[in-house]
């Protein structure tokens, strides 16, 4: 194989690709040429390698015999001075470079993509959500195709969105790959990126260093479930009385489903989205840690808690940020439960002990606030905070709350 023949054909095929993004018609009427020294830099010079020339010389001629392209010489010489893409042989030009040059063609990667695309359409909202941005990319004539990163993708989300077992990482890579390491090495970042794209699109709040597979019940590491107070907890061959316990007790998501029934001795149950706060706070009501949005363990472990005890008061603790209003949104939608919030409102950032405290609001922080300030619970706060340009951690609350006895 006559490697300056797989870089003409290779040149040309790219130059008719992109000229075909750019005519809606699809139609390309312009010739598409190529100048020599794009294929072998100095050809005409007199210091040129003489043997690469002849390769590059034998490249044309042979192209030039199957009527893929067409040449023009120098004048006076035998020189080439540029080559044209014969448009009228594309498609066996296609087919020879596939079959002859070891290239793949841009719409034999098209086909094989949208039957890929067709086996995994309706499978679920994020996945249907990224088929679409796969669409756009095949519009775009101009982008390049990895065929197996977007297969392997669309595979992983899909098993995602089907997902209703708690699993590790590494037992999700060998169900959707058949390899305990692919997943995480080849596409887990590629796909988190999707899906931190998916949650934005829909006006859903994320942490930077969020582990976005626990939403779908996927995880690292063992996951454990936080709790402190006068609480206790029957589990099918034991009972856990955790009263008196500063730092509470974990306990593995794995057990949640032994769980026989909870008790809680206290008027008030708390949800505080940092492990500092959670901490803190020993006014003899019970404490749940969540770490950020509640895991779909943690849902299961506070309905269970709300369903023994549903004359409790139910509040949360977090941020007064977007995230920290975002988080008790989707407590409240996934509990099916109000929780009321705890040192959460302009009151507090009007607080002088916190003024020194207070943080200034970046762009995305007005973008996520906007999108949640017409909730009544949230707008005296939110529009305050707009104003101002103002946001504040839960740490320094839980703090100055400890201090103050």
């Amino acid at each position: 194989m006559n490697e300056y023949e797989v870089k003409i054909v290779n040149a040309l095929l790219k130059k008719y690709y992109k000229r075909k993004t750019v005519h809606k018609d699809g139609k390309v009427n312009r010739r598409i040429d190529l100048t020599i020294n794009k294929i072998l830099k100095n050809y005409s010079d007199y210091n040129v390698d003489l043997e690469k020339k002849e390769h590059v010389n034998k490249a044309i001629e042979s192209l030039e015999s199957r009527s893929y392209i067409t040449s023009l010489k120098l004048k006076f010489s035998e020189d080439y001075e540029k080559i044209y893409l014969n448009l009228d042989s594309i498609n066996k030009l296609e087919k020879y470079a596939a079959n002859e040059l070891g290239l793949t063609p841009r719409t034999f990667t098209v086909d094989e993509l949208k039957g890929i695309i067709k086996k995994y359409r309706s499978k679920g909202i994020v996945t249907d959500y990224y088929i679409n941005s796969l669409e756009e990319t095949i519009n775009n004539r101009s982008t390049q195709i990895d065929v197996d990163k977007e297969k392997d993708i669309l595979k992983t989300l899909s098993f995602l969105e089907d997902n209703n077992e708690f699993l590790y990482i590494r037992e999700a890579s060998i169900l959707i790959f058949s390899d305990s390491k692919y997943l995480e090495n080849k596409r887990k970042s590629q796909v988190k990126s999707i899906l931190a794209n998916y949650y934005t699109s829909v006006g859903e709040d994320i942490f930077e260093e969020e582990n976005l597979f626990e939403r779908f019940n996927i995880y690292d590491t063992d996951q454990d479930i936080c709790v402190k107070g006068p609480v206790i907890i029957e589990f099918e061959n034991k009972t856990i009385d955790i009263d008196g316990l500063l730092g509470g007790v974990s306990f593995s998501i794995k057990d949640i489903d032994k769980i026989k029934s909870i008790i809680v001795n206290a008027d008030k149950v708390m949800t505080i989205e940092n492990k500092t706060s959670f901490l803190r706070m020993n006014n003899n009501d019970c404490y749940i840690y969540l770490g950020g949005f509640a895991s779909k363990p943690q849902i299961v472990f506070i309905k269970k808690l709300i369903s023994d005890n549903p004359d409790k008061e139910y509040l949360h603790f977090g941020d007064i940020d977007a995230g920290g209003f975002w988080i008790h949104r989707k407590l409240c939608e996934q509990t099916n439960q109000f929780f009321d919030l705890f040192h959460m409102s302009e009151n507090d950032l009007k607080n002088t002990d916190y003024s020194r405290y207070l943080k200034n609001l970046s762009e995305n922080d007005i973008k996520r606030l906007n999108s949640l300030k017409t909730i009544n619970e949230y707008s005296n706060c939110i529009n305050y905070m707009i104003k101002f340009n103002k946001k504040l951690e839960q740490e320094i609350v839980s703090y100055n709350l400890k201090k103050a006895g």
